[in-house]
This record gives structure tokens, sequence and C-alpha cells, in this order.
């Protein structure tokens, strides 16, 4: 979920694209905002205050689909 905490995203989608219910979204939201860690005001998109995700996190959020294809030139004639 961090990963998706980018001030963009509402609850709704972070719960879709990191497939867990709304209810764990907005618990995390919740107590992440009460560590300081999110800015969340209910109707508006959360977003991270401290914009710290490891590498490793952001190559999971990746979808294939969302990868586009190799470009292959075309031959030469």
């Amino acid at each position: 979920m961090w990963v998706l905490i980018d001030g963009d995203r509402m609850p709704q989608q972070i719960a879709q694209e990191s497939q867990v219910s709304a209810a764990a979204v907005s618990n995390f939201l919740a107590s992440s905002s009460a560590a300081g860690l999110v800015d969340y005001v209910k109707g508006r998109p959360p977003r991270r205050l401290l914009d710290y995700v490891p590498a490793e996190w952001v190559d999971l959020t990746i979808r294939p689909e969302a990868i586009p294809e190799p470009f292959e030139a075309p031959p030469k004639t």
C-alpha cells in the first residue's frame, strides 16, 4: 500500500490495486496518519509525508501490461 500512496490515488483505488479490502486501506491510512507518515483527509487522496519507497517495492507495482513493448526499427531496404 505504501508505494501507492502518491497523492493522486484515492483509497478505493489503492485497495483495488493492492488487492486488499477498503477497510484494510482505511486502517493503514489511520495508523500512518496518526504516526505522522501520511497526510490524509477524508475525501482527498492521501500522500506520503515521508517520501521514501525502497526500489524493490516500486518494481512490485509495475504490471506487465504497463510495460511498453520493445521498439523494433523497420527493416532496412
